[in-house]
C-alpha cells in the first residue's frame, strides 16, 4: 500500500526557516571575518558548519543545537532539498561565468593540474586506507567534493575574469569530474 502525500508540519517549517537563517547569518558573517583576516570568505562559510554542525554546537548547547540540527525526516528532508537547490545554482552561475576561450587556450594546463590532483587525491586516499584502520577512513567521494569550495572561492576573489588564476583548472576539474 502506498503512503498518502502528508505536507510538512508547521513546526517543520519553522524549524527549516529558522536553521536557514543561522546558518546564513553564521556563514556571512564569519566570512566577513575572514575576509578581514586576509583569506577568502569560504574559509568563514566553512568553519560556521562545523560551528553550526551536530558535533560543536548541538553537543555543548543541546537546547539551541534541536533548532539549528534537523531532527526528524522530514526536517532533514527540507533542509536537504534547500541545500541541493544552492548547490544547482551554484553551478548554474559557475557554468554561466565559465569563460570557455580561457578553457581553450590554457586546457592543456587545465587537464594536467585536474588529472594530478585526482591522481594525487584518490592514490594518498589509497595509501591511507592500505595502512590506517577502516575506522578512520573517510568517504573516498573526498578527491571531487571540494569542487564547489574552489568555486565559491573563485567567485569570492573575482578569479573567473582573470587569466593568471586557477579558474581554469577548477572549471575543467569539474568537467572530469562530471565525466567520471
Amino acid at each position: 500500500m502506498t503512503e498518502v502525500f502528508s505536507a510538512a508540519s508547521h513546526h517543520d517549517i519553522l524549524a527549516l526557516i529558522i536553521q536557514i537563517a543561522v546558518l546564513l547569518l553564521a556563514a556571512r558573517g564569519l566570512g566577513e571575518i575572514a575576509q578581514r583576516l586576509g583569506q577568502p570568505s569560504v574559509v568563514g562559510e566553512i568553519l560556521a558548519g562545523i560551528l553550526l554542525g551536530p558535533s560543536l554546537l548541538s553537543s555543548m548547547i543541546p537546547a539551541v543545537g534541536s533548532w539549528i540540527v534537523p531532527q526528524t525526516a522530514v526536517q532533514g528532508y527540507l533542509l536537504e532539498v534547500v541545500s541541493l537547490i544552492g548547490v544547482i545554482f551554484l553551478l548554474l552561475i559557475t557554468g554561466l561565468e565559465t569563460d570557455l576561450a580561457l578553457i581553450r587556450r590554457q586546457a592543456r594546463i587545465a587537464v594536467g593540474v585536474s588529472l594530478g590532483g585526482i591522481t594525487l587525491s584518490f592514490s594518498s586516499g589509497f595509501l591511507l586506507g592500505w595502512f590506517m584502520p577502516a575506522t578512520l577512513l573517510a568517504n573516498p567521494d573526498s578527491a571531487s567534493s571540494s569542487h564547489s569550495s574552489w568555486q565559491q572561492r573563485c567567485r569570492s576573489r573575482r578569479y573567473p575574469s582573470s587569466p593568471r588564476s586557477s579558474w581554469t583548472s577548477t572549471s575543467c576539474a569539474e568537467m572530469l569530474d562530471r565525466r567520471s
